[in-house]
């Protein structure tokens, strides 16, 4: 497969993948990490970094912030795509305007980085717009809903038109192929 090559695969979707617990957890872990501040101006700001693909905001995470995440979520993900070894944990936040073009995630030379989860963390109602879509299809989500996708799939986030949407984003990888896509229910 050359650079720019992707794969037509549908993703797995794990309806309620996380429990509204630790859909509150990580909003917490946001809150009242050290990655916002109080600006001169009395201004509450984000000590984060602009992506570099889109038009969001991403937060890093260490394992052990997202410990409970993860022994939650780990056995459910490898139903799906086995022996996964887990890298990144990030919090991402898309406000009004925010997206992500239409493209496939690069190599991860550094981790070996081969799929995403993405964990819905913002009830729909909480914004307008920032749809997913994935090899030009739809994708509705409720808080804790997950999508695992291999990084060569096509994939998007449409423009935010109002209100705040947050979302997790598991980068892993795998050097076994993953299990036929479907849809669970938890």
């Amino acid at each position: 497969m050359g650079p720019v090559d992707h794969i037509k695969e549908d993703p797995v979707v794990i309806k309620s993948l996380l429990p509204f617990e630790l859909v509150d957890y990580a909003f917490n872990l946001w809150r009242k990490s050290g990655l916002q501040f109080v600006d001169d101006n009395g201004q509450v700001r984000d000590r984060v970094s602009a992506s570099a693909v889109g038009k969001f905001i991403v937060s890093y995470w260490t394992q052990d912030e997202f410990k409970p995440i993860m022994d939650h979520i780990k056995d459910k993900i490898e139903e799906h795509v086995p022996d996964a070894t887990f890298n990144d944990f990030r919090i991402l936040k898309y406000t009004k305007g925010c997206s992500i073009p239409t493209h496939i995630d690069g190599l991860d030379t550094l981790r070996s980085n081969t799929h995403n989860v993405i964990i819905q963390l913002s009830s729909p109602e909480d914004y307008k717009g920032g749809k997913v879509i994935i090899n030009n299809e739809l994708y509705d989500m409720e808080p804790g809903d997950g999508l695992i996708y291999d990084f060569k799939v096509l994939h998007e986030v449409r423009p935010v038109k109002e209100g705040i949407r947050y979302v997790m984003n598991i980068r892993f990888h795998s050097d076994k192929e993953a299990l036929t896509s479907n849809v669970l229910t938890n």
